[in-house]
């Protein structure tokens, strides 16, 4: 369509960058969703502000477009805070929004950086076209404005048609310069300007206004004489607002202020009574036309189709992109021409540049691709511009870090969605339910439920996020008591990324460890899922205990061919981080992180691949006594790390085959380490079911049983099935661990698939009363099994891991686990980590000792 982008969103507030920097989503005054974000036109950096919907809202718009001074020229965007309307739509010192006789317009605003300094017509004339091809303006709504160096820029532009017809002129409705320097490039000066003050705004006549300070003489008082010669009221000056001098600029750009006058009298008569009573952006709109669509031409129509969204490939595969051409108006015989637009992310093929339909192929950098369609005719040609969104998903909610101070966010009862007993706020940016934007950062503060007895029955929050290294801090004041569910993220669209949800916040000051606590009162719900996370990203956990619910800790995403964001690889659970956490009573899993089902077919509610994990770390996890797994992580296929954990009292009570680990790297693709963690009195043993190489190392694993006296310390192998990734094998090392009473075997590498290949197995102590450590190995893979010892017994408190932090909790946990205390990892003062053991360790002769 000519002017106009209608990206197919999945959603009505978008955060997302034709850049990729400085990506900034908030509400205006009225409620309009607004995106703030960085781009280039041509080569030159900008600074846009627009409506989060104006690329596929059917209105045309009036556009803002704003030169920068000499001192800003260059690369460095961060010069666009200085001056002019770049200084008050960044930071949110202005929401853009500009309000005319009661109503309200959201014109596109457009801060330009030329990257060298005066620039030519011509090199001005294309940057225009580029910012005219990306939207729907109105037909005459073009405004243009600058302060000294982009002053000079706009007035050397629309005079700088050499002759009829004056196309420059023509597309400019009004100008305003700031203190602009003298535009006398274009001889005869000022003579020229008749141009403008008869042909600008498409005919009907342009409009110019100068700021020139008393102490700042710039001749505009020549052009006002000459354009009101032409065409009275063409041209307004200003002459004392703000701080006389080459310096006030800012003063000129206010959109508070609304009421200008002059002092030189002989200037008066260009100028309203009173002086002008509206702000410049006001001034600048009220010169155009606000009402009157764009309308096209009347010859060969262009039409390159509706505007596009693909999902960008987190592995970075090339994308392909399919367009198809239209035209009316057109007589005789028609011809189609496509070229890729200079400045799109990346290098694109088109594959039949001269065929009305093609694909484009190459597309493995997230961000906009433009291609232009010309359409040649017996009666003309006519371009057109197709804008395809390769939208990468995990930047959704990427929000940059508050400069300055942080702010800090208190949820009341006074916000709507929070009533007496829960806390229901998906939307906390859509909605504006904080009345500004939470940046990276800034903090969001549950505090004790003030009514209900203290607690909340439910919170659920969504839709925020900082950005990388400046999370947003979700906290309880104190401790946050629920007893149904926390969910983050949870709902279509409303992700929750670069965020921490701090129950630490208060341990030093209030010594509080666990500063979100759920517990059930009554008996376990089966199907309760006290935290629960479907769309997120770089999530850290800190400080929760869980007490009696189905399952303790919960991230996963069904498949859903309709949402590309929760296809495989659209998305992936990256730089997850769950630390300090305390199970107890739980009816399923302790953590069930990632998802099981990797291929999508095997479990009810998918629809293709699922989401994969991408760095995943868990640490210092207490899970005593879980019905089913203790520790899951699924389809985390690029890497776990997690350690130092007690998984005890009977994990996998259920007694289920598949469903009782008490820790396990598995389905199907995941692969890191377990380390330094006690596995102990449950049904199941140490699993590892994954691909990739995976470690368990330095691990006490003790008394795992099951009814069916089979139950083994490590059992390792690879699932059948899962991603489309290069990860077709599974290398297992296990050393240095201590095995004590297995059933059946200490390690057994089964193999069933046949894909287990190089497994090590070393360094291993195993206590059993008979068996050797031939009979407590089985290698199917049959890998490098070395240095492995077995005692008769051994008494656990002094073994060589007994300094371990996870084994000292343990123990602690065994003394206070009867009256029901809840204990963790800060419970007892913490020795500087001890040396690992040495390779092949030996400790013999020690009696066990049961507990």
């Amino acid at each position: 369509m000519k002017f106009i982008l209608t990206i197919l969103f999945m959603t009505l507030f978008v955060n997302f960058s034709e850049g990729q920097n400085n990506v900034y989503n908030f509400n205006a005054a009225d409620g309009t969703a607004k995106i703030r974000y960085d781009t280039t036109f041509a080569g030159w950096n900008a600074r846009v502000l627009r409506r989060a919907d104006q690329y596929y809202n059917t209105d045309s718009v009036e556009v803002l477009i704003d030169v920068c001074g000499l001192g800003e020229v260059g690369t460095d965007t961060g010069r666009l805070n200085d001056n002019g309307y770049g200084y008050w739509i960044s930071n949110g010192r202005w929401d853009g929004q500009v309000t005319l006789d009661g109503k309200n317009y959201h014109p596109v605003i457009v801060v330009l950086q030329p990257s060298s300094a005066w620039p030519s017509e011509t090199t001005t004339d294309s940057r225009i076209d580029a910012i005219l091809g990306r939207w729907k303006i109105k037909k005459r709504a073009v405004h243009v404005s600058g302060l000294s160096m982009g002053g000079w820029t706009w007035t050397t532009y629309v005079t700088g048609d050499a002759g009829s017809p004056y196309t420059r002129a023509f597309k400019i409705t009004s100008v305003v310069e700031s203190g602009g320097v003298k535009p006398d490039d274009n001889s005869p000066y000022p003579n020229r300007f008749d141009n403008f003050s008869t042909y600008g705004a498409r005919g009907t006549g342009g409009k110019l206004l100068s700021f020139e300070q008393r102490l700042d003489g710039r001749d505009a008082l020549t052009r006002v004489n000459r354009m009101n010669t032409i065409e009275s009221g063409s041209h307004y000056i200003q002459t004392n607002f703000g701080s006389e001098g080459h310096s006030n600029f800012n003063d000129h750009y206010n959109p508070s202020t609304t009421n200008w006058t002059t002092s030189y009298a002989e200037v008066t008569s260009t100028t309203p009574a009173g002086g002008i009573s509206y702000s410049m952006a006001q001034w600048q709109l009220l010169q155009g036309d606000t009402t009157t669509n764009w309308l096209p031409g009347e010859s060969v129509i262009a039409n390159a189709g509706s505007d596009q969204t693909y999902a960008y490939n987190q592995a970075g595969d090339g994308v392909t992109f399919s367009v198809a051409a239209a035209s009316s108006n057109s007589e005789g015989t028609v011809t189609y021409s496509w070229a890729a637009i200079s400045g799109n992310p990346s290098s694109t093929t088109v594959t039949n540049p001269t065929d009305s339909a093609t694909t484009i192929t190459g597309a493995n950098v997230s961000g906009y691709y433009q291609y232009e369609l010309t359409v040649t005719a017996d009666n003309g040609s006519d371009k057109d511009t197709v804008v395809i969104w390769l939208r990468d998903w995990m930047q959704k909610n990427v929000n940059p870090c508050r400069e300055g101070t942080k702010q800090k966010f208190t949820i009341t009862t006074a916000i709507s969605g929070v009533d007496a007993t829960s806390i229901y706020l998906p939307y906390i940016t859509r909605d504006n339910k904080f009345g500004v934007t939470p940046l990276g950062g800034d903090s969001i503060v549950i505090p004790r439920n003030p009514n209900n007895g203290g607690v909340w029955e439910g919170i659920t929050i969504g839709d925020f996020g900082g950005s990388q290294g400046c999370p947003v801090v979700v906290a309880s004041d104190s401790i946050t008591t629920f007893i149904d569910y926390f969910r983050a993220g949870t709902l279509d669209s409303n992700f929750v990324v670069h965020t921490k949800i701090d129950g630490l916040a208060n341990r030093l000051t209030k010594g509080v460890v666990y500063g979100f606590q759920y517990e059930d009162q009554g008996v376990n719900n089966p199907d309760g899922i006290a935290f629960n996370a479907n769309y997120t990203h770089h999530l850290e956990i800190n400080g929760m205990s869980v007490i009696n619910t189905g399952v303790g800790i919960f991230i996963k995403k069904n498949s859903d061919s309709t949402k590309v964001s929760t296809l495989y690889d659209n998305f992936r659970f990256q730089n997850i981080n769950i630390n300090n956490i305390y199970l107890h009573r739980i009816n399923g899993e302790g953590t069930y992180i990632g998802h099981t089902d990797i291929a999508g077919n095997l479990q009810a509610g998918n629809d293709g691949p699922t989401i994969a994990g991408d760095t995943l770390q868990m640490s210092y996890i207490i899970a005593d006594s879980t019905f089913w797994d203790g520790l899951q992580t699924s389809n985390v296929a690029f890497g776990v790390t997690t350690m130092k954990h007690i998984v005890t009292n009977r994990t996998g009570t259920g007694d289920v085959g598949a469903q009782q680990f008490a820790g396990f790297l598995g389905g199907g693709t995941s692969n890191g380490s377990i380390d330094s963690s006690v596995f102990r009195n449950g049904t199941g043993p140490v699993g590892m079911l994954g691909k990739g190489t995976s470690y368990v190392r330095y691990c006490i694993i003790d008394s795992i049983y099951t009814s069916a006296n089979n139950a083994d310390g490590i059992y390792a192998s690879m699932s059948v099935g899962g991603l489309p990734n290069p990860l077709d094998s599974a290398i297992n090392i296990i050393e240095n661990n201590i095995i004590s009473r297995p059933q059946r075997y200490a390690v057994n590498v089964a193999n069933n698939s046949g894909a287990n290949k190089g497994d090590t197995i070393r360094n291993n102590q195993f206590v059993h009363a008979t068996k050797t450590v031939a009979q407590l190995i089985n290698d199917v893979a049959a890998g490098y099994d070395t240095g492995n010892t077995v005692v008769t017994a051994m008494d656990l408190d002094t073994c060589s891991l007994s300094t371990m932090p996870a084994y000292r909790v343990y123990r602690e946990l065994l003394r206070v686990q009867q009256s029901g205390t809840k204990i963790s990892f800060f419970d007892l003062e913490e020795p500087e980590e001890p040396a690992q053991p040495p390779r092949g360790f030996k400790l013999r002769g020690i009696r066990l000792k049961l507990n």
